[in-house]
């Protein structure tokens, strides 16, 4: 627990974020969920596979999911915005309330009213859980008592933030093979020739982008390396995030495995993943599906003067995916090739 060092009226009126270490410019929140179930912790558990994601578990009872990157306008020896008070800092940024900053109270210490969680930690909270025979937590450890019972943080060792191949081919105007077309047979095994594009991407819900205030989060997001902002025709707007499994391994020719297909602590949310409806192949596989747009910050104000706005800031003509496939020149629907996901 981090010592307290009480502040007089003149120091905490100076702004708290002289000498901060700028979390708000490498850490992206971009998820909530409830953890009431088993298969909840499970869920947490696939997550916390995954390069540069940690969990944050609040007073409230509520978990977040952070990515850690850093934001392309961060100067990282400076530990400030490179565009700060101007035209290309985000609204979201300009108006952030400092003396009620939520970062600073989850990475400046180490208890109420948060607690950060990676694999060790998760674990260790886990290990006070009990649970019906629904699989229901009946009994979970006080949060009080908590940070004393939780082993130290491992160091952070983040890879890289991969590239991907299929959007940097449809920023150059290429259309990419189609897949090929499978019989109903050759769908009993789905996931044969796949490069295992789920263990190389999360993807998690968007709201609906409704409004200027919506729009501007969106483009604050895709300042952070690796996000990608998506549409698609049905389920709506989501973010994801380029990172990869700490269980997947290069099989031969470069396609990608599970390391831990038949291992104890393989998340039940991959072994029943249905193969046969697969998203992440018909999204990402290749630079222009058909029922799916995707872009990240060199496309986000070609894709913003789509929108229209009242005089409330509340949009209401907001663009649809073949409005997107027109402005960005992607005219034939595709279906899903198999290739290196990067």
């Amino acid at each position: 627990m981090t010592e307290l060092i009480p502040l007089d009226l003149r120091a905490a009126s100076q702004s708290p974020c002289l000498g901060c270490a700028a979390q708000c410019c490498t850490v992206l929140p971009v998820h909530s969920f409830e953890l009431a179930r088993w298969s909840d912790l499970d869920y947490a558990r696939y997550l916390l596979n995954f390069a540069r994601i940690e969990l944050a578990l609040l007073e409230s009872g509520s978990w977040q999911v952070h990515y850690r990157a850093p934001c392309r306008h961060f100067d990282a020896d400076r530990r400030r915005c490179r565009v700060h008070r101007q035209p290309e800092q985000p609204s979201v940024c300009r108006g952030y309330d400092a003396w009620n900053c939520a970062y600073r109270r989850i990475w400046s210490a180490d208890g109420p009213p948060a607690l950060r969680i990676d694999r060790g930690r998760l674990e260790s909270w886990a290990s006070l859980l009990q649970f019906d025979e629904q699989r229901e937590i009946i009994v979970k450890p006080d949060f009080a008592a908590l940070a004393a019972h939780l082993p130290a943080l491992a160091p952070i060792d983040d890879p890289p933030v991969p590239s991907s191949a299929q959007l940097e081919a449809r920023l150059r105007g290429e259309a990419g093979a189609p897949g090929p077309i499978r019989s109903w047979s050759a769908l009993a095994s789905p996931c044969a020739g796949c490069a295992a594009w789920c263990c190389t991407r999360l993807s998690f819900p968007r709201g609906p982008v409704n409004t200027a205030a919506n729009l501007d989060h969106l483009g604050f997001c895709l300042g952070f390396d690796g996000v990608e902002a998506g549409l698609d025709r049905y389920a709506g707007w989501s973010l994801t995030l380029r990172t990869h499994c700490r269980h997947r391994v290069e099989a031969e020719g470069g396609a990608g495995r599970c390391g831990a297909y038949e291992a104890a602590d393989r998340p039940k949310v991959c072994e029943r993943y249905d193969g046969r409806a697969c998203a992440y192949r018909a999204r990402y596989a290749t630079p222009a599906p058909r029922d799916f747009v995707r872009f990240d910050h060199r496309d986000f104000l070609q894709v913003a003067e789509t929108f229209r706005f009242n005089g409330e800031g509340y949009a209401f003509a907001m663009p649809e995916i073949d409005d997107l496939h027109a402005i960005f020149g992607l005219h034939s629907p595709l279906s899903a090739a198999a290739e290196d996901p990067r």
